[in-house]
């Protein structure tokens, strides 16, 4: 994968997923090891930012504990609840980085607002910061198309295939028969 491994100075990799192979089994296959295997997701996943403070903020995250069990058994204690802890962390702006495991394409955003997370950024941040972003994504664009692997522009990966629609089969578009994106077609997640 093109960016596993690879040093860029000033950013850091903070997160980064493989497809993961899952037995793919069939009737035939009864006893024996299934013959066959298939990927979790289309793409591999990557998350890259700055590794200035600027770009790094607090974040709360709630996450809820399950109620304590019983040792011995496992079992929970009768009417006992779900826990709401709180927890704090620090959370990153940078770029979410899809790269396709089906055609050479790969898809680059900015994390943050889904609207236009590159003008809230801009318009919260400044324009210095801004452009220490765009110089990272320039980076990040460069190692990609040296191994072959095409970014496309936002405004294309967004833009929806008039003649695909789901069949229901698969989890892609709003629902049975709605129109599908690059995106869709390109960086899935299986199930």
């Amino acid at each position: 994968m093109p960016l596993t491994g690879q040093r860029l100075d000033g950013a850091k990799l903070l997160y980064e997923h493989e497809a993961e192979e899952t037995p793919l089994w069939t009737d035939a296959d009864d006893d024996d090891l299934p013959c066959d295997r298939e990927l979790s997701r289309s793409c591999h996943l990557f998350f890259l930012a700055p590794e200035d403070d600027a770009f790094a903020f607090e974040a709360n995250i709630e996450s809820e504990a399950e109620p304590e069990s019983d040792e011995c058994c496992g079992a929970q204690e009768a009417g006992s609840k779900t826990r709401t802890t709180a927890l704090q962390d620090r959370g990153h702006t940078g770029w979410s980085v899809a790269v396709s495991l089906v055609a050479p394409f790969a898809a680059i955003a900015l994390s943050g607002n889904p609207v236009n997370a590159e003008d809230d950024f801009r318009e919260v941040h400044g324009q210095r910061l801004f452009q220490r972003l765009e110089k990272l994504r320039t980076r990040i664009v460069g190692i990609l198309e040296k191994h072959g692997v095409m970014v496309l522009p936002e405004m294309e990966w967004r833009q929806v295939v008039p003649w695909l629609r789901s069949d229901g089969s698969a989890f892609v578009g709003d629902a049975v028969n709605q129109p599908i994106r690059v995106l869709d077609v390109f960086l899935f997640e299986g199930v």
